[in-house]
């Protein structure tokens, strides 16, 4: 029997053209794949907003 293996199902995402070359441009500096940058991307806004909400929690 041949074993099967379990792949994410793609997911398309529509992206302004500037926004993706600029990504594709990051991408490249950073010898990454695209999917890779945007995932680096979307880790780093994630982490500031998590920040800012502790922060705002702390203040009040």
């Amino acid at each position: 029997m041949k074993q099967q293996t379990k792949r994410a199902a793609p997911r398309s995402i529509r992206i302004d053209s500037a926004l993706e070359a600029w990504i594709v441009e990051r991408a490249k500096q950073g010898d990454r794949s695209v999917n890779a940058e945007i995932n680096r991307a979307l880790r780093t806004i994630k982490a500031l907003e998590e920040r800012k909400a502790q922060a705002q929690k702390s203040a009040a």
